[in-house]
């Protein structure tokens, strides 16, 4: 439900420092308010001060509360320890992790997904381009001798160029590896490593 601020009153708190309240106003305006604060039936507020502050400074009328009835000064001063006890922040490595993400849907990188699909296509080409392909009958238009040819044997380019050599024709060279004439990337380096993102 919503109350008026100027309804509020602020007991004696255990929290006597707020901290950086700007941060949380600048999270209001961007945000609004994700959680309401906890007041008792008589207004009296229980948890979250620094909220009621912040909203309070914005110039806000009304804020969302959650209204608590049958509360003593034990069971408020408990409420109060048990919110401010019991929250976990996140790890540095959480908050890198999403600042990266969020940084990620704000900017999207096109050269991203395209470094993708080009690593993609670049390691199946040299793939292709260092194991040869495999030749059979419908290949003596590509330079096969018959009797390869006839064979009907599936050779690669590797044993063709032997036999040459054997027949005593010109053995073809071989293709480099594919890291040679192509940066691929080991299968443990990420893809914005790999492309120099």
């Amino acid at each position: 439900m919503q109350i008026l601020i100027s309804s509020v009153k602020i007991p004696d708190r255990v929290r006597k420092d707020l901290g950086d309240v700007q941060s949380l106003m600048d999270s209001l305006q961007r945000c609004g308010q994700l959680n309401p604060i906890t007041v008792s039936r008589d207004m009296e507020l229980i948890a979250g001060h620094r909220r009621f502050e912040a909203a309070s400074r914005l110039g806000w009328r009304m804020i969302d509360a959650t209204v608590v009835d049958g509360i003593n000064e034990v069971r408020r001063l408990e409420i109060e320890l048990e919110e401010n006890i019991h929250r976990k922040d996140f790890s540095p490595e959480e908050l890198l992790d999403g600042v990266r993400r969020l940084d990620d849907l704000r900017h999207p990188r096109p050269l991203k997904k395209l470094g993708k699909a080009l690593r993609k296509v670049v390691g199946a080409l040299a793939f292709w381009r260092y194991f040869g392909k495999r030749k059979t009958k419908s290949d003596l238009a590509m330079g096969e001798t018959e009797s390869d040819a006839e064979s009907g044997e599936v050779i690669g380019l590797k044993e063709v160029a032997l036999k040459k050599a054997d027949a005593g024709g010109a053995p073809r060279k071989p293709v480099p590896p594919a890291a040679a004439k192509f940066r691929v990337a080991p299968a443990d380096v990420s893809d914005d490593e790999a492309l120099g993102i």
